[in-house]
């Protein structure tokens, strides 16, 4: 079965955390397991943040996929 979806829980909602900590943590991890499937590991990571800065700036007039 091929994973369609990726929710991620960047808050603190779900279990309290250190977020610096754990946005360093899993992004290195994340882009070490897409490498090898031809994702850039130095692009990964703005991508990624772009994505999550443009869910935070919407008003709720937009939908977020």
């Amino acid at each position: 079965m091929a994973i369609t979806t990726v929710l991620f829980d960047l808050d603190g909602t779900l279990l309290p955390m250190d977020q610096e900590e754990f946005i360093r943590a899993y992004f290195s991890l994340l882009a070490k397991k897409l490498a090898p499937r031809g994702y850039d590991p130095k692009a990964l990571y703005p991508a990624l943040l772009a994505g999550i800065e443009a869910m935070v700036v919407n008003d709720g007039s937009r939908r977020n996929d």
